[in-house]
Formats: structure tokens, C-alpha cells, sequence
């Protein structure tokens, strides 16, 4: 299934891809607003966005951050980083403390 939608805001768009996952729609592909979704089980992905330093690049270092969380990276698209992982870890959250969440939003 492919979906059109242009966002502004990515936690709205974060919370658009958790509830596209609890009805059974796993995030396959992304590019400039289209969104293409494989069915999956309900609940069994929770989704995060993040973005890059330099569009595109992702290095080995940011990539085995993202890994050692649990997490997988779907797509990337310009600056944006479509993340993963399976809703059965948890709560899938980036930036836990107010210095490098306040750092992550300066970037945006």
C-alpha cells in the first residue's frame, strides 16, 4: 500500500507511523512523501525518525548506535533516517536526556 503525506512536524509524523503499525502496516520505503507500507502483525513495530548531520551519510559509528539499541534502519532520505525495531523490546526512544534532546530539535 502506498500512502501520500507531507509532514512538518516528525513527531507527528513518528506518531502517524506507530499508528500505521498498530493497525497491521509496516514503514517498507520512503521518498518525498510517499510512504509504502507491507502488512504486518498489529503492534509489531514501533517507529522513530531521526536526521542526519550530512544528507545521506550514515556512518559506522551512528549506524552501530542505531543497532546497539535494538533498532534497524529502514530508509533514508535526504537528512531523514527512518528507524525501527520490534514493539516486543519496549519503548523505542532516541534521546533520553535533555542535552541531546534539546541538540536533536536545534538540528531540525
Amino acid at each position: 500500500m502506498m500512502k501520500f503525506r507531507l509532514y512538518y512536524d516528525k513527531d507527528e509524523e513518528t506518531h502517524w507511523l506507530n499508528d500505521m503499525a498498530r493497525e497491521g502496516w509496516a514503514l517498507q520505503r520512503f521518498v518525498a512523501g510517499f510512504y509504502w507500507f507491507e502488512p504486518c502483525e498489529k503492534g509489531e513495530y514501533v517507529y522513530q525518525i531521526d536526521f542526519l548531520d550530512r544528507p545521506g551519510v550514515v556512518t559506522d559509528e551512528y549506524r552501530a548506535l542505531i543497532e546497539d539499541t535494538g533498532a534497524q534502519i529502514i530508509q533514508t532520505w535526504a537528512f531523514w533516517v527512518f528507524l525501527c525495531r520490534p514493539a516486543s523490546m519496549g519503548e523505542f526512544t532516541l534521546y533520553t536526556d535533555v542535552t541531546s534532546a534539546i541538540e536533536h530539535y536545534s538540528k531540525i
